[in-house]
């Protein structure tokens, strides 16, 4: 299966990358997770939202995208116990401080039903996963280094990449939109920002398309149309 899944490196470009989501397979592993969790930021009474795992030597690499109903950007965490997967009750992260994290997992079929392996027994289901071709981005000269679960190459740490430049071509401002319940996006009349001007940006999500960043509470700036690249 394949589809085209458009990422953000925010270090004021864009990638589009060919995603090939693979076909998983079956596996026999039955660990323990115990303590593989090496840092977290709490979320109440929850769990804990995981921005790093220990290590893990998973053959391909993998993204986690937003939930297509909402501003979520985390996802479940799931344990293999008796031959099922059960809530850990913690989550990981679709990012960490602006960078999209990456992980690296194996397919895995569990009871006819496809999820990711990113741990000792730690997993994730596949819904919201998708396979990264990092022979394609190696073509263009990306370099995936930001891994949740894989110190080697962990380079990353251009304060930059949380930052985007706005410019509308067209008019003398950018305009703003706002997210609705339903997950489109409709424009605030009374708020634009100014051509050339750099704005912080706390989440990511997609919509129809395009690729919006939210600058303030629920202020977005389209980052397809108006992101300088």
């Amino acid at each position: 299966m394949k589809k085209n899944l458009m990422i953000i490196a925010l270090s004021l470009s864009m990638i589009l990358l060919n995603v090939d989501v693979a076909n998983a397979a079956s596996n026999k592993d039955n660990y323990r997770a115990g303590d593989v969790v090496t840092s977290s930021n709490k979320l109440d009474k929850k769990g804990n939202i995981y921005q790093k795992l220990s290590d893990y030597a998973g053959k391909d690499t993998v993204i986690i995208e937003n939930s297509p109903d909402s501003s979520n950007t985390s996802i479940n965490l799931y344990e293999l116990e008796n031959g099922k997967l059960v809530k850990t009750g913690d989550k990981i992260s679709q990012f960490s401080n602006h960078y999209m994290l990456f992980w690296k997992a194996d397919p895995v079929r569990i009871n006819g039903k496809e999820s990711w392996k990113i741990g000792d027994n730690l997993f994730v289901k596949s819904s919201r996963v998708s396979q990264i071709n990092t022979q394609k981005m190696q073509a263009i000269n990306q370099k995936v280094q930001n891994y949740g679960n894989y110190s080697v190459g962990n380079t990353t740490n251009n304060n930059e990449m949380d930052t985007i430049k706005v410019n509308n071509d067209s008019y003398g401002y950018v305009p703003v939109m706002s997210l609705q319940k339903d997950g489109s996006f409709v424009l605030i009349n009374d708020r634009v920002l100014s051509n050339g001007s750099n704005w912080k940006i706390d989440k990511i999500r997609r919509y129809k398309g395009a690729v919006y960043c939210q600058i303030a509470t629920n202020e977005w700036v389209n980052a397809t149309d108006y992101v300088v690249k």
